[in-house]
């Protein structure tokens, strides 16, 4: 199933950075995407305002997406929002329409709850 990951950044954050942390943030993504590519399940990712960015990843179950959200760098300064991609093309006098419906919200302190609920399963 493919589900979107929406990062979400603080804007004034963003353009408070030094050109040293703006060169380790590009490295960080450039290094996050390679590892959706090889993994196979990238599908779209792209930088935009006022998101952060977003990926299109194609995994099995909602687990899978949320621990790529994990890993995504936008988890350690921003919030990364989990949203399954439910393209239900309809038919609507003759318009077609997508939907998309649900979405998680991970952020550093959701992260690291998440990890302690599993480590105690």
């Amino acid at each position: 199933m493919e589900y979107l990951l929406l990062i979400h950044a603080d804007a004034a954050a963003l353009k408070a950075r030094s050109p040293a942390e703006i060169t380790d943030a590009v490295a960080a993504y450039s290094a996050y995407t390679e590892l959706l590519e090889e993994a196979g399940i990238l599908r779209d990712g792209k930088t935009d305002e006022p998101l952060a960015g977003r990926y299109l990843i194609d995994v099995p179950d909602l687990d899978a997406a949320l621990a790529w959200a994990a890993r995504c760098p936008g988890a350690g300064h921003g919030t990364v929002e989990v949203r399954p991609n439910r393209m239900a093309e309809k038919e609507s006098y003759g318009a077609t329409f997508h939907a998309l419906s649900g979405f998680h919200a991970l952020n550093s302190k959701a992260l690291l709850q998440a990890a302690c609920l599993r480590a105690l399963r």
